[in-house]
């Protein structure tokens, strides 16, 4: 599954699909193990557990993006942790 994270500092709207794993209804876990390039700066980060939306895009496609932070906790089965 893959939902769209916003780069930060761009100076225009610009979205990177990344991996995810959906929770329920509109809530993902981005894949802990996505890694980001080192010229962008993401708006949410890897191991974060986002609420999305579906937003249609000029292009006429539309796309799962990340719009905030969930209240909702990763699943303890899945490790988040980067450093083991």
């Amino acid at each position: 599954m893959e939902v769209s994270v916003a780069l930060v500092n761009e100076g225009t709207e610009v979205w990177r699909p990344v991996r995810a794993v959906p929770f329920d209804g509109e809530t993902y876990l981005i894949s802990p193990d996505q890694l980001i390039p080192d010229d962008e700066e993401w708006q949410f980060l890897p191991g974060q557990v986002v609420r999305c939306i579906h937003k249609p895009f000029s292009s006429g496609k539309s796309a799962w993006v990340a719009v905030a932070l969930a209240e909702e906790r990763p699943n303890p089965s899945i490790n988040t942790d980067s450093t083991r």
